[in-house]
């Protein structure tokens, strides 16, 4: 053994090691490419992944054309028909089939809030490949910001906050401005939103002319700043209570669903403005005051004449006036309130923004080529690994509480006979650490840590359907980190009524649902929640087809009191958890969540909770009281390392060192390339116990040089010997000479 001072020592190490031998646990890499044989095996991959980029490349450009195409074109709908647009068309050496489906009655044209499919798919060389995307109206979900001026930006009207809930239920992110701001504070809140829409209840003195060189689109029921905008030459004025008003012009995008004539808009009388003085000449007029020729929705297009000069952005001038109401609103007059906002954010087109949805295929048709040997899908995910409920260290299955399996893929859990094929596993060698009490059940197989043995890991005095086994390589089980890339924190997150809808990435601080207040995800979305996630009381996150969630909590993570984080059994593969920090993720009552859950600490399901999906967890799985989890079978085991192999020195020695404050390393010699996912050292710890770290070196003339990977301080046994070990990476090495060293 030899001794060096290199390793960076822990600042709370103390009391006496003794340091007699260092193992390092590595996982043999290998690359096992099935269905290949014959001559050439190398070339044949080779071939595979030329054609298939090629093939991907074509299927790509053509879809940005098609896209392009369907945003720039604006009777794209009434042009072209369901069904296949293009067919075998040339492109870069191969061809490519563009179909545009209208997913709900197969018609285009007669109805523009339906969402339209476009698929490509693109051969090049006997390899296709498939990508779409979903041509989706605004009113599925605008990802667009939007700034509402109101009275008050920390308490607003009753009738603002209806607004509020009105707009983010369309998929707005709302933030309130209040009105009497500062042309500075106007300014900045315009630069970081989409469009802005004014409330009634404002002074129209506070706001003034602060709006007018907005560049973003801007919609307004305050009818005392007509003038304001420059739409007519004097305010204008309420003129008693209606619920119809006149439509004259329908060719227009607000207005394009809805027929000429008189429309009721309102389910009882509600205050409206009406211009009487001129209006601009670069103004549209869409609907009038019924039985006159007064103005009550108006238009301007960015550019467009105004009496001020000329329009910054898109302008609607909407009706409303003294006290509206806009819970009074019916069906029709919600449409024109959304539209309106959707053209004046620049999209309300009849097209809405198509949303890429990766839905990527590789589809290798085999042809008469020497190099091209079986099937092999290059872009799919292989289907490996091991388990479905695992943790690092205590599987704990007490009371009545149980696990058993079912697939998704069939439909629900509650249509399904829960099934026997849950697959249980724990990387712990350690004694009782699969324990399933006398009134537990698992129903299924469960595995334990590499080289343990079952008849010590294995407490079962409950029902274990399946067998006792024993991994070949431990599943792999990494720290998590909080996210990158994503928009600063807006802020605690908090409701206890209706719903919300989040179709943006988003940051917050506290994230609590209660009274069953409902979030409802549009698009794929990832939402970060840097402190605590409570739900509660029935309150729920529904993630609908089409959509996923991925969520990162950094605290407390607490479901409870019937409520439900994607509730529906049949499709875990929406959500996917990640709690990051040391708390456990706890459900508790009869809390409902399904999807995969990967989580630094425990995952401990109690009460009557029910869990559907897949979970990994760095520490335990406790699942107690009545509480369930069924294992999803249809979704893929988490990775396994293979089989393990112990390098360097695996007995014990006789020299020993009783100094605090030490570092020593042992030569070893990598034969292959290997991963290494923890390091062991045989310690004594003194009377107060004591910590060590371990860490990998480069070899330097035969001495350790570059640090490559260290890992965090393991606390030692007071008095007691021990095979002390840590994680580590997984850090991969290729063959060669390093040192494994550990700090006392």
């Amino acid at each position: 053994m030899t001794m060096h001072n290199h390793l960076k020592r822990s600042r709370h190490a103390r009391g006496n090691a003794m340091l007699l031998v260092l193992i390092a646990v590595a996982i043999a890499t290998i690359l096992a490419l099935s269905f290949l044989a014959g001559q050439g095996p190398t070339s044949a991959v080779a071939t595979n992944i030329d054609r298939k980029a090629k093939a991907r490349a074509i299927a790509e450009s053509a879809l940005k054309m098609a896209i392009d195409y369907v945003n720039e074109d604006a009777t794209w709908r009434s042009d072209k028909s369901s069904g296949t647009w293009m067919t075998d068309a040339a492109l870069d050496g191969g061809t490519f089939t563009l179909a545009g489906i209208d997913e709900a009655d197969g018609d285009l044209a007669d109805d523009d809030s339906e969402v339209v499919t476009l698929s490509v798919v693109a051969t090049f060389q006997g390899v296709t490949h498939r990508v779409s995307a979903r041509v989706t109206p605004a009113a599925d979900g605008p990802s667009l910001r939007l700034l509402l001026v109101a009275t008050s930006d920390t308490s607003p009207t009753t009738d603002d906050i209806a607004k509020r809930t009105l707009f983010e239920s369309w998929g707005y992110t709302v933030t309130l401005l209040d009105d009497s701001d500062s042309q500075a504070t106007y300014d900045a809140a315009v630069a970081v939103n989409d469009v802005v829409f004014v409330s009634e209840q404002v002074s129209s003195s506070n706001v003034g002319t602060k709006l007018r060189d907005a560049a973003i689109g801007v919609v307004s029921d305050e009818g005392y700043l007509h003038d304001e905008f420059g739409f007519t030459t004097g305010d204008s004025y309420a003129s008693g209570s209606v619920t119809t008003i006149d439509v004259v012009n329908n060719s227009h995008p607000i207005t394009t669903v809805l027929t000429v004539g008189t429309l009721t808009v309102a389910t009882s009388s509600m205050d409206g403005y009406r211009a009487t003085s001129t209006v601009a000449s670069g103004v549209t007029v869409l609907a009038e005051w019924p039985g006159t020729s007064y103005p009550v929705l108006m238009i301007a297009e960015a550019g467009s004449a105004l009496h001020y000069g000329s329009a910054a952005g898109r302008r609607v001038m909407c009706f409303g006036g003294y006290n509206f109401d806009v819970s009074n609103l019916n069906a029709d007059g919600k449409t024109i309130l959304q539209r309106s906002l959707e053209w004046a954010a620049g999209s309300g087109s009849s097209a809405g923004s198509p949303t890429l949805l990766a839905l990527y295929e590789f589809n290798e048709q085999a042809v008469a080529a020497p190099t091209l040997i079986g099937h092999w899908k290059l872009d799919e995910e292989p289907s490996s690994g091991i388990g479905g409920i695992s943790a690092n260290d205590d599987i704990d299955v007490w009371d009545s509480a149980r696990i058993d399996s079912y697939d998704s893929s069939l439909g629900t859990y509650a249509s399904q006979t829960p099934g026997t094929s849950a697959v249980v596993t724990t990387n712990s060698t350690s004694s009782d650490k699969f324990d399933v009490n006398s009134s537990g059940y698992v129903g299924g197989d469960g595995y334990i840590g590499a080289g343990g043995s079952t008849s010590t890991v294995f407490d079962v005095d409950g029902t274990l359907t399946g067998s006792q086994n024993v991994l070949a390589g431990n599943i792999l089980v990494n720290d998590m980190s909080a996210p990158t890339g994503l928009p600063s924190s807006e802020g605690n997150f908090s409701r206890s009524s209706g719903n919300t809808v989040i179709s943006t990435n988003r940051t917050f601080w506290d994230f609590t649902l209660s009274s069953s207040a409902t979030v409802t995800i549009s698009g794929n979305v990832t939402v970060w929640v840097q402190d605590d996630l409570l739900m509660t009381s029935s309150s729920q996150i529904i993630i609908p087809s089409g959509s996923s969630l991925t969520l990162y909590v950094a605290d407390n993570f607490d479901l409870e009191d019937n409520s439900q984080l994607n509730g529906d059994s049949s499709a875990t593969d929406r959500l996917t958890v990640y709690a990051y920090g040391e708390q456990h993720v706890d459900m508790r009552d009869s809390a409902e969540m399904a999807g995969t859950v990967y989580t630094d600490d425990d995952f401990n399901p109690s009460g009557s909770s029910h869990f559907y999906g897949r979970v990994l967890a760095q520490e335990d799985i406790i699942v107690e009281d009545w509480a369930e989890i069924h294992h999803d079978v249809a979704m893929d085991g988490f990775t396994s390392g293979g089989a393990v192999t112990n390098v360097g020195k695996t007995t014990t020695g006789s020299n020993s060192d009783t100094e605090d404050d030490n570092q020593a390393a042992t030569q070893v010699v990598f034969t292959e390339a290997i991963t290494v996912t923890s390091i062991t050292a045989y310690l004594y710890g003194g009377d107060d116990g004591g910590v060590a770290r371990f860490a990998i070196y480069e070899d330097n003339a035969g001495s350790p040089g570059n640090l490559i990977a260290q890992t965090g301080t393991e606390g030692l046994s007071e008095e007691s010997w021990r095979w002390e070990t840590e994680a580590i990476g997984p850090v991969n090495l290729s063959a060669g000479t390093y040192w494994l060293a550990v700090s006392l």
